[in-house]
Order: structure tokens, then sequence, then C-alpha cells
């Protein structure tokens, strides 16, 4: 009995890394694609993630007993398939394959003897092995690659992205009409990356290093390597999807949220919503984590300073031509057909029963998902930076799973949610709080 309660005690305090586990399991293996009991692992998650947080089943913070080996487990996963996919340079995937088994080796020589030399070691060798991926994979066939490779091109020949032609790689094999979609700062951020190296990617690395970096030296040496040797990193960045660029940005968010300097963090999120269209889920439970834990003028400036960032950096494009950022941005998204090989319920029940879901169904799922988190943040007696990260995995993760389109840069983002969610439970803050009551008085 006594080793059953112990087995318990070890499942539950390790929850969430357990399904950073069985999300980073079920990509390697479908990379995004339709699997459907990885689906089934996915939303059986969630629903456990919910009741973990709420109800508490172990005493205490996470215990992360199992994060060092994640090290192990995602190093050796690396090395049984890189998960690159358009490979073109054999020398650069050698000393990629090369450095993978050195950190092996010293994954596991750190579980008995110099661990945090070794984890520093194992920190360069992570990012080194990022840094590889656009040599190794110079020119990968897919559309976001090319778009956003044109459209940095555009913007330094002075020409407005969201106006232009965009190549189809796809010969019409998925029904849609390429163009640029995404909102400006990711292009932004893009073009630099393009003008200074050569290529849109090294942006994408430089911010999952950045953000292991903060992890490194402000919360846990550990939860910065697994961040570096998750198994379908190298995918993501080879891909150009452009989650990974605002690592940073929301590692830094939250921390400022954490740590209540409310000002820098409106201009962290004005940024991450002018960059990509779903952040406004972001904006809407920060809004309210802030609603209920400043005085009503801290509230009122975190709004307005948010808005007026984001509402700059979305301007300029759409003062530049605003009908075609419009129909780019949100229109032709809105038109995107459904792609049925895509990792979701509304892929498995059309490829496995033949049953289409209800777009109304789906909205409201997606809108139900919004609402309940925003009351949970609303109703509950006190909020921590626990209980804002946790709407924003399962709200995120619900409406990915019931997405029309949803691929592995969508669920990487979640992975990257909850490992912010264990790096914040270990109570690490320069501020002794950790729930913050409502703030009622001026």
């Amino acid at each position: 009995m006594q080793k059953l309660i112990n087995i318990k005690d070890i499942f539950w305090s390790n929850f969430p890394l357990f399904f950073y586990l069985i999300l980073a399991q079920a990509l390697r293996r479908s990379h995004g694609a339709l699997k459907s009991n990885h689906l089934l692992f996915i939303t059986i998650s969630i629903a456990l993630l919910a009741y973990y947080h709420i109800k508490k089943p172990t005493k205490g913070k996470i215990t992360n007993s199992l994060s060092h080996y994640l090290w192990i487990i995602f190093t050796f996963f690396l090395i049984e398939k890189t998960e690159i996919i358009y490979l073109q340079s054999g020398t650069y995937l050698n000393i990629y394959n090369y450095l993978l088994y050195i950190s092996l080796a010293l994954s596991i020589v750190s579980l008995k003897f110099f661990k945090e030399r070794i984890y520093f070691i194992g920190m360069i060798i992570g990012s080194v092995c990022l840094l590889l991926v656009p040599l190794i994979s110079p020119s990968p066939a897919i559309d976001v690659f090319t778009i956003t490779t044109k459209a940095s091109e555009y913007l330094l020949q002075g020409l407005n992205p969201y106006t232009q032609i965009y190549p189809d790689i796809y010969n019409g094999q998925y029904n849609y009409e390429p163009n640029l979609i995404y909102w400006p700062v990711g292009v932004l951020f893009n073009t630099i990356s393009f003008k200074v190296l050569g290529d849109i990617r090294y942006i994408n690395i430089f911010s999952i290093i950045l953000s292991s970096i903060y992890l490194y030296k402000k919360r846990s040496p550990i939860l910065a390597l697994i961040l570096l040797y998750f198994p379908v990193a190298s995918f993501v960045i080879e891909q150009a999807w452009y989650e990974a660029i605002f690592f940073i940005f929301i590692i830094l968010l939250f921390s400022m949220l954490k740590d209540r300097k409310t000002s820098k963090a409106s201009i962290l999120l004005g940024i991450l919503c002018a960059s990509k269209q779903f952040f406004i889920i972001t904006a809407i439970h920060t809004f309210l984590f802030v609603f209920r834990s400043s005085k009503p003028r801290e509230w009122l400036s975190y709004l307005f300073i948010s808005i007026a960032t984001g509402s700059i950096l979305l301007g300029v494009f759409y003062v530049w031509n605003p009908d075609s950022f419009i129909n780019n941005t949100i229109f032709n998204i809105l038109k995107y057909p459904t792609r049925y090989d895509s990792l979701s319920w509304v892929a498995h029940f059309k490829v496995r029963h033949g049953i289409i879901l209800n777009s109304l169904l789906l909205t409201s799922i997606n809108i139900g998902a919004i609402i309940l988190s925003a009351l949970y943040l609303l109703k509950k007696k006190t909020v921590s930076i626990s209980d804002l990260l946790v709407t924003q995995i399962i709200t995120y993760t619900v409406i990915f799973i019931f997405a029309k389109q949803s691929f592995c840069n969508y669920y990487y983002l979640s992975s990257f949610l909850i490992l912010i969610y264990v790096a914040f439970e270990d109570g690490k803050s320069s501020h002794s709080h950790q729930e913050i009551s409502p703030a009622l008085n001026e």
C-alpha cells in the first residue's frame, strides 16, 4: 500500500512534467499530423492538469524529480531521430549528431557528478545544435518558410509584404491562396534576421536560447536544458513556424506580471498582440489577472499601454494598405479550408468516422473555453501567476484540439507554457507573495 501511495505521489507531484513528456512524444511521432491515440492522450492530459491545479492532489510544490530524466530522454529521442525533414548538409548533420552523443553521456554522468558544470556545458551544446538547423536544412519545402522569406525580401525592397504575390509551392494541393497572414511584428523580426544572418529562422533560435538563459539564471538550469532539447524544437525551427519567435516575450511577460511590473508587461503584451492573432487570448487573461491583482489606476495603465503599443505596431501596416492588411490577416484566415490531416478532433471525426463537426459547435467550444477560463480568474478568491498560466495552457490547447487546422507549432506553444508553469510553481520570485488578493482600494 505504501508503495502505491508513493507512486501516486510521484505521479501527481510531477504531473505537469508528465504532460510535457506526453506532448513531446505526441509531437515527435506525429509532427502535428493526425494520430488519434496521441490526440486522446493530449485531451486526457488537459483534464488531468485542470484537476491537478484545482484539487492539488499532492501537498507542496512540483518536485521536478522527473526533470533531469527528461534531459536524458529527450537527448535519446533526438539521437534516434533528429526530426529535421529536409536534410541537405551531411557535414553539419554529423556535427549535430556527435554533439547529441556527448550531451547524452554528460546528462547521465551528471546524475552523480559535476551537475552544475555539466548543466552549463549542456546549455552550450543544446544551443549550438539549434544554431546548426538552418545549415542542415537551408531551404525546407514548406510554405511558411517560402512566404515569410519572400515577405522579408519585399520589406527590404521597401514594398508592402501584404500586397505582394507569393508562390504556391503545393500547386493547388491544399486549395488556398498563399498570402502573408501573420501580423507584422514577426515579419519585422524575420526581416532583421534575414538581413543580418541570411536566414529568417535565426530569430526563432535566438528567442529559444534567450528563454533558456532566463530559465537557467532565474528559475532552474534543468528546465532550461529540457527546453533546448525538446524533441521537435529543431523541426519547428526548420519549418520556420512563428511561435518560437515570441517565447522570450512570453516568459518575460509572465515574469513581469508575477513581480507586479505591469508597465513593462503591458508593452510586452502589445508586442505579442501585434504578432499573431490568437495572442488576443493572452490579452484577455492578463487583463483579468491585472484587474484582480492591482489598483484601478494600475489596471487602466496596463490596458491603455498594451492597446497603444499593439495599435501602433499594427497601424503602420494597416495604413499602408488597409484592404490588403485586413483581407490577408483576418478574412483569408477565416476562409482557410479545414485540414483533415492535422492533429485535431475535427480531422479525427471526419477521417475515422466520416462526421463533419458543425462549425457552430466548434465556435461554441472555443468561446466556451475562453469564457470559462475568464470566469475562473474572476471568481477565484485569490489569483496567482500559476492560475493565469493554467488558464493559458488549457484554453489554448482546447482551442487547438478543436481547430480546423492545428499543427505542431500550436502544440509547441502549449508545451512552452507548461514549462513556464513548472518554472513559476517552484516558488522563486523577487516578491514574497505567491497568491494575490483583489485590490479593491485605490
